[in-house]
């Protein structure tokens, strides 16, 4: 493969950036189809698969993430796959599934170093909590949004991302 498929890849990154999205899946898919053993397997899986997330196609974006999850389990962007998983769930109004991928999310992130949790975690918590109560789990939501507000209540001063809507949804929930 040599620096061929490192180019293009890399090229095909650039072409996402640039909101090529659909360039950039036609060149994931060609590379996957040439050299299915790449060295690059794993970022092209994921890439393609955040760019049909970007595009907001569940039902590709769900069969890819399977399909990551299958190659890689503890990939390094294994965790960031579960909360697209998660995601989609919410988007498709499945808070049931929306939930299960929310968990399965936390737990991986909950192994990672703090530096490469910080960039999910905030939400992955959030929409945890989300997704049970728009179950009417209201028990459980309580304590997710509880621990959300003690755990990130203090960073940008109290007005971090979702602490409002958290802090909302948790007095809902004693209604």
């Amino acid at each position: 493969y040599g620096n061929w498929s490192s180019d293009v890849c890399s090229s095909d990154l650039c072409h996402a950036d640039m909101n090529k999205k659909w360039e950039a899946i036609v060149v994931f898919n060609q590379i996957l189809l040439d050299y299915p053993d790449t060295p690059l397997k794993e970022v092209i899986l994921f890439s393609r698969l955040a760019l049909y997330s970007d595009l907001g196609i569940a039902d590709r974006t769900y069969a890819f993430c399977d399909e990551y999850l299958k190659e890689f389990p503890s990939g390094p962007h294994a965790a960031e796959v579960s909360y697209i998983k998660g995601i989609t769930a919410m988007r498709k109004q499945d808070w049931y599934m929306g939930e299960k991928h929310f968990e399965a999310a936390q737990k991986l992130m909950a192994t990672l170093p703090e530096d490469q949790k910080r960039l999910y975690w905030t939400e992955v918590r959030y929409q945890l909590g989300n997704a049970r109560f728009l179950q009417n789990k209201f028990e459980l939501a309580q304590k997710d949004f509880e621990s959300f507000i003690r755990e990130f209540g203090n960073l940008a001063n109290g007005k971090g991302a979702f602490m409002e809507d958290a802090e909302y949804q948790l007095a809902l929930t004693h209604l």
